[in-house]
């Protein structure tokens, strides 16, 4: 497993920035880049998972069925073992954002507004 490399919480970006500290300036702006980099590239699979996740656990305490297939469940279950502790956070705050959209559209009011426009 990834985590037992840095820690249990998987301070990647943490760990990287103490190491950043110890090099020449040419090596840690390379490192700073390369960080910087990976974390903007798994922003859009982060929010991803975290509109997934949060629409499911809201589906759920409505009392409906989640969705999905195993295939995408199982690829982000691979990439959420390997977040960081700071990405955690973000997608505990996306996954609490869709699940409070979901439970909103599902109101009266909620598909009332959507449905306006047309």
């Amino acid at each position: 497993m990834l985590s037992s490399l840095v820690g249990t919480n998987g301070w990647w970006y943490t760990f990287g920035r103490n190491i950043f500290n110890l090099l020449e300036e040419r090596q840690s702006k390379q490192l700073r880049n390369m960080l910087l980099k990976t974390f903007i590239h798994r922003l859009p699979v982060l929010q991803d998972l975290a509109t997934h996740y949060g629409a499911s656990a809201a589906i759920d305490s409505s009392g409906g069925s989640g969705s999905g297939s195993a295939s995408g469940s199982i690829a982000g279950e691979a990439f959420m073992d390997g977040m960081d502790a700071e990405e955690r956070e973000l997608f505990v705050i996306g996954q609490d954002g869709e699940r409070r959209i979901k439970l909103w559209y599902d109101t009266p009011l909620g598909r009332a507004k959507s449905y306006s426009g047309r």
